[in-house]
């Protein structure tokens, strides 16, 4: 039994560009990265060695959620002020506040892996 990709699913992972070592590219977004990562994993499961590659992908993109939290952290004071929030008491006392901080924390999260920052 033969396994293989679709071959417009092949051009949707070229056309994200990020291949390193056949473009050569070392800088990237966050948002690109994700999506190529999850490309990648899907066609892993028909190409195994592709996964030796994404314990690499995975430390960067981790390395880079943690320069745009410390970037936005240093430009932003929403971000701040959306930070201390979320980390606000773990037992918060009325059922609001507990809604108030999970809002925080998604819109930390998603400014963090939005960030347009390479």
């Amino acid at each position: 039994m033969t396994v293989r990709t679709v071959p417009e699913y092949q051009a949707a992972v070229c056309s994200l560009k990020l291949l390193w070592g056949q473009f050569k590219r070392s800088t990237f977004t966050v948002g690109d990265m994700e999506s190529l990562i999850g490309k990648l994993g899907r066609i892993g499961q028909a190409f195994w060695p592709i996964y030796h590659r994404m314990p690499h992908m995975y430390s960067s993109v981790t390395y880079t959620l943690q320069e745009n939290a410390s970037f936005l952290m240093s430009t932003s004071r929403r971000f701040r002020a959306l930070m201390k929030q979320a980390k606000a008491a773990s037992v918060p006392a009325i059922e609001e506040d507990e809604r108030e901080i999970n809002v925080a924390i998604g819109e930390v999260d998603r400014q963090t892996h939005n960030c347009n920052r390479e």
